[in-house]
Order: C-alpha cells, then sequence, then structure tokens
C-alpha cells in the first residue's frame, strides 16, 4: 500500500498513460474536439490534455462521464487500457 502525506500527489504510472491514449484515440475516432470533452466533464482543457497526456490521474466518476460523454461504459474505456497494458508488458 503506498502511504500519501496530506497534498501530496500521487505520481502517475504507465497505466495512466495507457488510459490517456484510450481517451485521444475514441476521441479522434468520433471527430470530437478536446474542448468539447473538457466542457462537457467540467475541466479546463490543460486539465483535460493532462488526462490524454497521462500526466494527471483520472478518478473513476470522471471515467464513467468520459465513457457517457463517448458513447461508451468506463469499465468498456478501462478494459481497453488494461488490454493495452498487459500487451505492452509482455513486449
Amino acid at each position: 500500500m503506498i502511504k500519501r502525506t496530506q497534498g501530496q500527489k500521487m505520481s502517475t504510472t504507465n497505466f495512466d498513460i495507457e488510459i490517456g491514449l484510450v481517451l485521444h484515440t475514441e476521441r479522434k475516432r468520433q471527430g470530437k474536439k478536446q474542448e468539447e470533452v473538457a466542457k462537457y466533464l467540467g475541466v479546463s482543457l490543460c486539465q483535460y490534455q493532462k488526462y490524454e497526456n497521462g500526466k494527471s490521474k483520472i478518478s473513476p466518476i470522471m471515467l464513467l462521464q468520459l465513457g457517457y460523454f463517448l458513447g461508451k461504459s468506463g469499465g468498456e474505456l478501462f478494459s481497453e487500457a488494461e488490454k493495452q497494458y498487459y500487451k505492452n508488458q509482455i513486449n
């Protein structure tokens, strides 16, 4: 278990990068702009870009909201990222 002191941020991981790649790929596939997604989520464009770039962790509720916006379940987005993560671990 990772212990943090109050106010200390957890660093991102390779899995956060995979989540971001899935979000980026799905958004582009649907022809949506980052600005549209950020507005829907109620976050700044900069914050949304951090999600896509894997520089910021995304909460489970935010993943569910993203899934809804993109027409997928949060579980589907997570599962796609999980597959890529393990595929990259093997290679």
